[in-house]
């Protein structure tokens, strides 16, 4: 199988071809950030790594990368990278612009508008298979995405295979059917001893215990409007026993551990999306936190992956 993987991040879209089994001939990986493509070529090193989503084009069965000229509406400083088939599309367009937490700006943020890249690109190239990975959004933005590539989405939720609540949007042109839940729980991926440097200051949360044991409850900083109006920072506990979606901002997901309340470390986050322990290692503890949030749950696209026919 030939792969062509947009906007690839580390390459979790090759970890779980593996976990799934799938043999892959070649995977060609479009991706800026130096510090995924450096994690990417730690775990993959057949990985070819093909530049700007921008400037890749596929045109008579070959693949190129080029800049396109506006006034001559041709591409310059052209490329060639591959001549042959490719069987798979895969890219998870950035979400910035249609997720909740962001401003709500859909296409009329840079970022979103990629998402028409990875359009294009997938008429040029007329793949075997194609999916497309994207967060929970409004329904005129979801909708748009849906007439572009003539399928309709399906909406999983990451909890049904890891300890993380993560509803994202896959639109694929094969069957897709929602795995059984796994019944995995949060305090099955947290470790025992972390850093005290992950501990969040100035918190003083309710204790939660029972008989002595020791509890764990998923939680989040969320500004609140109090009665005055003035937006504040509230602690907000889950009553679950799944994590918040793991996102690039910590306090978004965090994790109170009987009276402590603490940033997850970064196993727990490579846990959080089913990554191999040490999956993000080689860069800074930053950019590991960055590039986990914005990635996917590898055990969610390999069994997506495990559905294709």
């Amino acid at each position: 199988m030939v792969v062509l993987s947009l906007f690839d991040g580390p390459s979790t879209g090759l970890a779980a071809l593996k976990d799934a089994g799938i043999k892959v001939d070649k995977y060609f990986a479009s991706e800026i950030d130096p510090h995924a493509i450096k994690v990417s070529a730690k775990n993959h090193p057949e990985v070819v790594q093909v530049g700007s989503v921008e400037d890749l084009f596929y045109k008579d069965g070959c693949l190129f990368t080029g800049k396109w000229d506006a006034d001559t509406r041709s591409y310059r400083d052209v490329q060639f990278i591959y001549n042959g088939v490719i069987d798979l599309l895969i890219g998870g367009s950035p979400c910035q612009g249609f997720s909740k937490s962001g401003k709500n700006l859909g296409f009329d943020d840079p970022r979103s508008r990629l998402f028409w890249h990875y359009a294009r690109i997938m008429y040029e190239v007329g793949p075997k298979w194609f999916l497309l990975e994207n967060v929970k959004m409004k329904k005129e933005w979801r909708d748009i995405i849906s007439e572009e590539l003539n399928i309709e989405p399906i909406l999983l939720n990451s909890s049904l295979l890891s300890a993380q609540n993560r509803e994202r949007y896959y639109w694929a042109n094969w069957k897709i059917t929602p795995p059984a839940d796994r019944g995995i729980v949060l305090a099955e991926v947290l470790q025992d001893q972390v850093d005290r440097s992950l501990r969040v200051p100035n918190i003083r949360p309710y204790v939660i215990r029972r008989r002595g044991v020791k509890h764990v409850r998923p939680c989040a900083i969320r500004g609140r409007y109090n009665s005055e109006g003035v937006t504040e920072q509230r602690l907000e506990v889950r009553e679950d026993v799944k994590a918040n979606a793991v996102t690039t901002v910590s306090k978004d997901s965090l994790v109170m551990v009987s009276e402590t309340v603490r940033r997850y470390s970064i196993t727990e986050l490579e846990r959080l999306q089913t990554l191999p322990d040490g999956y993000t290692e080689g860069v800074s503890e930053t950019q590991r936190r960055k590039m986990i949030g914005n990635g996917w749950t590898m055990k969610m696209i390999s069994e997506i992956f495990s559905q294709m026919c």
